[in-house]
């Protein structure tokens, strides 16, 4: 799973990769501006040179697009486990140290499940609003097998907040948004003329270009 440091680090080069993928296509553009202002030419050769141009452009472009392509899939599969809060949870940690974690999870664990449900559930409501995330998943994991008891109203993870997961998912969506960029450099390139449904992905692709 990456951590929110890595997604901020390949969010900032898929922002790299559409910048170079627009300057390459506006140097191409540019070319074939120089080769249709030579008004002493016939249409063919002018076609050809910018056919040429283009072929010599594109690979370029497709170099880049397909790196933001690799880091855009890395992405979007890490996507579900920021989703869930029960992974997320599972993996807040007591303390850094793996073994003494390890020992206060397992005397965490007993304790709970030598305590009536009642006071289980004031247990988990209170490490929520401490913010005590390890004690949250405890607590959780103590209740999974109590549904039905009586003092047991439950526990649901949809209001507990964890730090980083709102930001990452928002970096993951930032990262799809630029996808569209990426892509038409190398359509315009190759020749398509963009439509007007392509402008108006393009003004809102580079709006969330310049908010990230």
């Amino acid at each position: 799973m990456l951590n929110l440091e890595s997604l901020k680090n390949i969010h900032n080069g898929m922002k790299s990769d559409v910048e170079k993928s627009q300057k390459l296509l506006a140097n191409l553009d540019t070319e074939i501006q120089k080769i249709q202002a030579d008004g002493t030419r016939h249409p063919t050769w002018i076609k050809e040179k910018i056919d040429e141009a283009r072929a010599k452009a594109l690979p370029a472009i497709g170099e880049v697009v397909r790196t933001f392509d690799e880091r855009n899939a890395t992405v979007q599969a890490d996507r579900p486990n920021w989703l869930s809060k029960s992974l997320l949870l599972s993996r807040q940690k007591f303390d850094a140290d793996a073994a003494t974690d390890a020992t206060i999870k397992i005397a965490s664990l007993t304790e709970f499940a030598a305590m009536d449900s009642s006071t289980l559930q004031l247990v988990a409501a209170n490490a929520s609003s401490e913010k005590n995330l390890p004690l949250v998943w405890c607590a959780y994991l103590s209740g999974l097998s109590r549904a039905g008891q009586p003092g047991w109203a439950g526990f649901a993870l949809d209001k507990v907040e964890i730090p980083g997961q709102a930001e990452a998912l928002d970096l993951i969506a930032r990262c799809q948004s630029l996808l569209w960029l990426a892509h038409s450099a190398y359509s315009q390139a190759s020749g398509h003329v963009p439509t007007g449904l392509d402008k108006m992905q393009s003004a809102r692709a580079q709006a969330a270009l310049t908010a990230a």
